[in-house]
């Protein structure tokens, strides 16, 4: 696999090994393994990615340099909840049940609902659990009933 020899290795691996990002630390390491020698295989199993992606990699280095390694936009399917909106809903759930929610708890099953009257997204009961361990909560209730519970989907949180 032939990779121009836009910059030293020794460059290569400092930046590596300073890079905080993990993907384009991976990168940077597999520009530095490619310039070693070894195959795109080789490099694909080292470091635990696809051999394909090795070789995206490599090309896109010696099209565009170390530029051609940083990360673009991600596609794939937006969030329900804005991440914009991830503050408004905390503030809901710390503030407790409302007279109206009509429970004196609110377990995942009122969350759905909330989520779908207040802030206009539906949400599946696993969608729900989801989110709420995306935002830091966690699940409670050590009792038997309530592991049982929980099993159902009714757990609180």
């Amino acid at each position: 696999m032939h990779v121009e020899a836009r910059h030293p290795i020794e460059q290569l691996q400092q930046l590596a090994k300073t890079q905080k990002q993990a993907r384009m630390r991976i990168r940077l390491q597999a520009i530095v393994l490619a310039r070693e020698g070894k195959t795109a295989p080789q490099i694909a199993a080292m470091l635990g990615a696809a051999r394909r992606a090795v070789q995206e990699w490599v090309s896109r280095y010696n099209r565009n340099g170390i530029d051609g390694l940083t990360e673009g936009t991600r596609t794939g399917k937006p969030p329900k909840l804005a991440r914009d909106r991830h503050e408004q809903l905390k503030r809901r759930l710390d503030a407790g049940a409302l007279e109206t929610d009509g429970v004196c708890t609110l377990r995942a099953a009122d969350v759905k609902r909330i989520l779908e009257n207040e802030f206009n997204v539906v949400y599946s009961l696993k969608g729900v659990y989801k989110l709420l361990h995306r935002l830091g909560y966690k699940l409670s209730g050590a009792t038997p009933a309530s592991q049982a519970r929980q099993r159902r989907g009714a757990g609180r949180f």
